[in-house]
């Protein structure tokens, strides 16, 4: 993970979280945006979710599966 984000506008546990997603291979077709994506680069305010996207095309099953290992 970047180290010059802006990491104290996550609460650790959700923090801790997104280190651990980071690490997933099924997560690597997909991009944090919205308003905790911004606020780990500019630090305006503190944010409780995590909005990911992607372009590519993914089964929503077989998605949940990997996150609930």
């Amino acid at each position: 993970m970047k180290s010059d984000l802006y990491t104290d506008v996550l609460p650790e546990n959700q923090l801790s979280l997104l280190k651990m997603l980071a690490e997933q291979e099924f997560i690597r077709n997909f991009y944090l945006a919205g308003g905790t994506a911004l606020a780990l680069q500019i630090a305006h305010r503190r944010s409780l979710d995590f909005d990911f996207f992607t372009d590519a095309d993914f089964n929503t099953n077989t998605l949940v599966l990997e996150l609930n290992e």
